[in-house]
């Protein structure tokens, strides 16, 4: 299991998150804005998972725009629901923007990403 964490200028690991993932939602103007927060791991990712289906389901949406710079854990099963976000909205040709991830997350999101829309073989 792939897991990040973000790291302070001095290179340590920053403060332990308190193991509880959120979801910060608005609205305007037909853009939905998501940021993310806090530890979206295998042991935490059940806590959001409801709201996260509730925002898939969202209709009227013109363009979202996710924000991943208050991440401060992710692992596999974090990036997996983030990504089933993602192609929620864009199976029905909503554009997706996101911002503020780290470059491991850039990789992780991209890893899922792949392994999730590979065509069986």
């Amino acid at each position: 299991m792939l897991t990040i964490r973000k790291r302070d200028a001095s290179g340590t690991a920053a403060k332990e998150p308190n193991g509880q993932p959120r979801i910060a939602v608005g609205e305007e103007g037909g853009v939905l804005g998501c940021t993310f927060s806090g530890s979206w791991t295998t042991r935490t990712v059940a806590l959001v998972d409801a709201e996260m289906r509730k925002i898939e389901k969202r209709s009227g949406v013109k363009s979202l725009a996710l924000d991943l710079s208050q991440i401060e854990k992710m692992d596999t099963a974090g990036a997996w629901l983030i990504d089933r976000l993602v192609s929620a909205f864009e199976k029905k040709g909503v554009e997706v923007q996101i911002q503020g991830q780290s470059e491991i997350a850039e990789i992780l999101l991209g890893a899922v990403g792949d392994a999730v829309r590979r065509e069986p073989e």
